[in-house]
């Protein structure tokens, strides 16, 4: 390479990009000075205080050129300061020297280079460096860069206007980072990092990019503590084309050991990695980033992949699915959280399920579920589920219904057992109905459901709607369940409709059970709060004709003859407790039937009201007879602010009568105490109302 050539290609140094031109043309200078005298200059040296160009400078250069006349000319070059441009403009580079210079016909290079590096994020000393300049090829080297406590190294090559840069940094220092850049938004961050990059382009345009970044023993938490990780080690991968501005992208992140809190959901990493991977659209000059596809691993737990345009602020078009392996997980770590402080708190799922959904316009219009082996439980015993099977199927925009199953081996309501059972139904846009009637196995009998019906609504509960009859539902079986005193006899009725609308849960017409030879009949019967941790719940009923005697021979009462009828009204129930009532108890006036009553019943009887006697007439008979007659007996209660008033068939001298005596030997029960505190009432029930031993 002559210096006339040298010096005939572009010497502009004011372009503002630092490459190789500049020392072409002052290559060439000192070319052309030794071709004045070739024979006495075979060396010359050179040396400049500052050359400057656009938003770059170079200050202290020294240059000694060496074996002119050779065929390998040499250059040392010493630079005391690189000034660069920025967003570079807090790097400096000083004492740069490359102690040999290698100048050949179509090239330049220094294959071992010393600088140093002062910057605030890198303060370096001796750094080595290399580079090779030709017309068709370059490259350069960089490396043991002191990177924020870490080591940075770079390369660099570029070919026919075409280039490709590698950046390496290793164990870079998070808690350095965050103070450097003053990141206020977290109170703890921490941790190792390492950061590979690799770009290619053409010229001064970026066209392709390829990053990965592993963390290393990470804890980060923010302030308000709703961030939280622990020894936290990950990897993030993204590839990224540049068509004509427009950056697509690929990206993957790996969750390999640690824990991650994120409000309110707590992750701990297992023996696979979870991993989630997003592909997209950004574009730049529309300050905009479009999702088109994302996906999340859970190993051996969940899979949910989906694709479509998610942009920030702007209304979601998305159609995927979700494979859940193991329900019991996804309920433990992912949904327990979200349910608390809500009505599905303590509910929790285990099973399999599968799902395919599409929302359009943030609105979902399609869903299809299948799940296998469901079980539901939870913890406040409002719901119980073994053996679950179905499919449900549902379209927002299609006319025609969309038909549904479910199966069940157990289902258990306020533990309330439901044997196995399967249910037809049907979805519209807004509703859901029953195919066809289906008898549920309960207690011994069944519940007979001939109408069933939802309607769903945008800021409510649903409205449900049901019909249907109860046959043969054991009596005895339902009190055990109830953990009340065991009652026997059946249950049978007509429902003529039940509905359950802004969370309220009320029965139409008369619900009636035959127990005893008799009948009670539950009226207005309606219950607010369901599944809420406050459940409120109103009815009347009347008794009519109890037989006694088979009554009392259920309880350790002792025994009695004759016939019950009486009446609960406004009964009201918070938490499945009385708060307030209206409850009489007593002889029908037609009752015609023998009217017997045992010493012990009698005793009993006396201790109800707490002041409650035999009079004195009654008790010389005490201890002769074992049963006496009656003319009537009864008792009645209203319950306020937690008090009892207690009343009887009639008013005594001092008190009223429990227990009016008929016949020889007469025998009366008088209540002297009228106001009794409710849980008082409770215990003496409890001591003379237990069941009966059977031998």
């Amino acid at each position: 390479m002559t210096a006339r050539s040298i010096c005939n290609q572009s010497c502009n140094a004011a372009d503002g990009v630092i490459s190789f031109t500049f020392l072409r043309c002052l290559l060439g200078f000192l070319l052309i000075l030794g071709c004045f005298n070739s024979y006495a200059l075979n060396q010359l040296a050179l040396s400049l205080d500052q050359i400057e160009a656009e938003n770059w400078q170079l200050e202290g250069l020294d240059f000694s050129f060496s074996d002119i006349l050779g065929k390998r000319q040499k250059l040392r070059l010493t630079i005391k300061k690189i000034v660069l441009p920025a967003p570079l403009d807090t790097v400096k580079l000083v004492n740069i020297q490359c102690p040999e210079v290698i100048v050949e016909q179509q090239s330049l290079s220094c294959p071992k280079g010393i600088a140093d590096i002062n910057s605030s994020w890198l303060n370096s000393s001796k750094i080595p460096f290399s580079f090779f300049y030709s017309q068709q090829k370059s490259y350069f080297h960089l490396g043991r860069v002191k990177l924020a406590r870490g080591i940075l190294n770079v390369n660099a090559w570029m070919k026919n206007g075409r280039w490709q840069a590698k950046l390496h940094a290793k164990r870079v220092d998070a808690k350095f980072v965050k103070n450097r850049l003053k990141i206020d938004l977290f109170e703890t961050f921490s941790g190792k990092l390492d950061v590979n990059v690799i770009a290619n382009g053409r010229q001064a345009e970026i066209s392709s990019l390829k990053a990965e970044i592993k963390t290393k023993s990470w804890k980060i938490q923010n302030k308000e503590a709703s961030v939280d990780t622990q020894n936290l080690n990950l990897t993030a991968k993204i590839q990224a084309t540049n068509k004509q501005g427009n950056w697509r992208f690929s990206s993957q992140v790996n969750f390999l050991e640690g824990s991650v809190y994120v409000e309110p959901m707590y992750v701990i990493a297992g023996n696979k990695p979870i991993s989630v991977n997003v592909d997209g659209l950004w574009q730049p000059r529309k300050n905009q980033l479009m999702v088109e596809k994302i996906s999340m691993i859970h190993p051996n737990v969940f899979h949910m992949q989906a694709q479509g345009r998610l942009i920030p602020g702007q209304p979601v078009d998305l159609e995927g699915s979700v494979k859940i392996d193991d329900l019991e997980t996804v309920s433990n770590v992912y949904l327990a959280p979200v349910f608390t402080a809500t009505a599905m708190e303590g509910i929790s799922f285990t099973g399999k399920l599968n799902a395919d959904f599409k929302l359009v316009q943030q609105s979902l219009t399609e869903l299809k579920l299948s799940f296998f082996q469901l079980g539901v439980s939870d913890t406040g015993n409002r719901i119980g589920l073994q053996g679950g099977e179905g499919q449900i199927n549902w379209f927002k925009q299609i006319k025609a219904p969309a038909h549904s199953k479910l199966s069940w081996q157990k289902l258990s309501l306020f533990k309330l057992p439901i044997g196995a059972s399967e249910l037809f139904f049907s979805t519209t846009t807004d509703s859901l109905k029953l195919d066809k009637s289906t008898a549920l196995p309960f207690l011994g009998g069944q519940i007979l459901l001939s109408q069933f019906s939802m309607l769903f609504k945008d800021t409510q509960t649903p409205d449900v709607h049901f019909q249907g009859a109860i046959r043969h539902v054991s009596l005895e079986q339902l009190t055990k369940k109830l953990n009340w005193q065991p009652l026997t006899g059946e249950i049978n009725g007509v429902i003529p409709g039940i509905s359950y609308q802004n969370d309220r849960l009320s029965i139409e017409g008369e619900l009636k059970i035959q127990v005893f030879d008799g009948e009670i009949r539950i009226r207005d019967l309606a219950v607010s709060g369901l599944f809420s941790p406050l459940p409120k719940l109103y009815l009347d009923m009347d008794i009519e004709h109890l037989d006694l005697d088979k009554l009392t021979r259920k309880f350790d009462f002792g025994n009695m003859q004759g016939r019950l009828s009486g009446e609960i009204r406004d009964l009201y129930l918070e938490n499945w407790k009385p708060v307030t009532f209206f409850a009489w108890l007593g002889t029908p006036e037609d009752d015609d039937s023998p009217h017997r009553i045992s010493q012990k019943a009698v005793n009993n009887l006396a201790s109800i009201g707490g002041g409650g006697a035999v009079d004195v007439l009654s008790r010389t008979f005490l201890g002769f007879f074992e049963t006496f007659g009656y003319d009537k007996v009864g008792i009645g209660c209203y319950l306020h602010d937690g008090v009892c008033q207690l009343m009887g068939v009639g008013p005594a001298k001092q008190g009223y009568y429990i227990v009016k005596g008929g016949g020889l030997p007469r025998i009366d029960v008088i209540g002297y105490n009228p106001r009794v505190d409710w849980q008082v009432l409770l215990q003496r029930l409890s001591r003379i109302s237990q069941p009966r031993v059977q031998n």
